[in-house]
């Protein structure tokens, strides 16, 4: 094999993983990780609070104390890929909502929202 090593595109050239520079990519416009979980913990309380769920109830449906619900929350910590998949089938949203959040899943979720007051509603 040639070249074995993983790269990453730039314009006609590849660079090997070892030569990337996080503070490159900063300055190109991708967003920092403390960043990203910073948004991800800003839509999981989003979601949280739209649906009037308690942390302490979101925590047991997680599996998870109530403290690391408020870390992720404060984008302290990492959810991990399988609590996000559960989040999502939760609150009944796509996994994008979470991570890219954009202007039509904010419809989507006024929309569920809507849909869980017509059903709460209906039970009454």
């Amino acid at each position: 094999m040639p070249n074995a090593e993983i790269g990453v595109a730039r314009s006609e050239s590849v660079m090997s993983v070892k030569d990337y520079n996080l503070s490159q990519a900063i300055e190109r416009g991708l967003e920092a990780p403390e960043e990203f979980h910073a948004r991800i913990g800003e839509r999981i309380r989003l979601l949280r609070t739209s649906f009037n769920i308690r942390v302490a109830d979101l925590a047991r449906l997680l599996g998870v104390s109530y403290q690391q619900v408020q870390k992720y929350e404060a984008g302290i910590n990492q959810i991990s890929t399988d609590r996000l998949w559960r989040l999502a089938q939760l609150f009944n949203v796509t996994l994008d909502f979470i991570v890219e959040p954009d202007k039509q899943n904010l419809i989507d979720l006024m929309n569920a929202r809507l849909q869980a007051k017509i059903c709460k509603d209906a039970g009454s």
